[in-house]
């Protein structure tokens, strides 16, 4: 072959080869595989929903956040809103007991005169304040009661009253105020009164039958209408009768052990309203 031919071979071939083989060192691309590209535009798909869902889920979750948020501040609210109720509740009983213990100072006093003193044996108990008394009788030389709504067995009460009747001339020795107590179920009774002549009269209701147990002489009251305060403590078989804190009469009895607190009034006369009596600061120590 002459050097011309070989020169046309050399172009020929390299016309050709570059067509038909692969250069050394050169990836050569391969042709398209339809399934791997459905496969990817499925994942593509998916990519996109799942950033879809946790689009959703994020904004789920931030509603969830704000609703339970709205839920806490509402039960916070409402805690606080009951807190604030019971510190008005505890506020408000504080000082119904402050007021309580002001009210019973001057009777924890007079209690713990009395323990000094011994007319009583010992000075613990429970202090009440009862309702005022206001009634009027008029049966000459009758008593009647009403309940306290207490029954100490043993007790000191104390109590202003202001007695008038309708007579200037009535029984004075049958007139008066005071109180009935160990009122049992049979209507046996005590009875202590300062009658409007100036005496402490005390009697006893047993089985049908009155007994006078004694009497003592305060001083001239004012008539027809006064005014004093009386106490009446009793502790075991012991009744002893103040008149402006001032022992009058003292007696022992251990017939009756029990029974209902009352009032009691008695009239002297039958004229008009009868006797009246009012008691109002009553103050009842229940000895424990």
């Amino acid at each position: 072959m002459n050097t011309r031919s070989a020169r046309m071979l050399m172009l020929v071939l390299s016309l050709i080869l570059p067509a038909c083989t692969a250069v050394p060192g050169v990836a050569v691309s391969p042709s398209p595989d339809p399934s791997l590209q459905a496969r990817a535009t499925s994942l593509v798909s998916t990519q996109a929903a799942i950033a879809t869902l946790e689009a959703s889920l994020a904004t789920d979750t931030s509603a969830t956040a704000k609703a339970s948020d709205r839920q806490t501040a509402t039960q916070l609210a409402a805690k606080q809103q009951a807190l604030a109720r019971q510190a008005s509740r505890t506020e408000a009983a504080q000082q119904a007991k402050i007021s309580s213990t002001a009210q019973a100072s001057s009777m924890g006093l007079f209690v713990r005169k009395l323990a000094d003193e011994g007319y009583i044996d010992r000075p613990d108990g429970t202090y009440s304040s009862l309702a005022d008394f206001d009634e009027r009788w008029a049966q000459m030389d009758y008593y009647d009661s009403w309940p306290t709504g207490a029954a100490p067995a043993d007790f000191v009460i104390r109590a202003d009253v202001a007695w008038d009747s309708a007579s200037s001339t009535a029984n004075w020795w049958n007139s008066g105020c005071g109180f009935v107590f160990r009122y049992d179920r049979k209507g046996n009774h005590y009875l202590a009164y300062l009658a409007l002549d100036g005496n402490v009269r005390y009697q006893r209701y047993l089985n049908g039958a009155y007994t006078v147990l004694g009497s003592g002489y305060y001083g001239k009251l004012d008539l027809t209408a006064g005014k004093a305060t009386i106490a009446l403590v009793v502790d075991g078989d012991r009744f002893t009768f103040f008149v402006n804190d001032r022992e009058v009469h003292s007696r022992h009895d251990s017939a009756l052990q029990t029974g209902e607190l009352g009032y009691t009034l008695i009239s002297g006369t039958n004229k008009g309203f009868g006797t009246s009596c009012q008691m109002t600061g009553v103050e009842l120590w229940e000895l424990e």
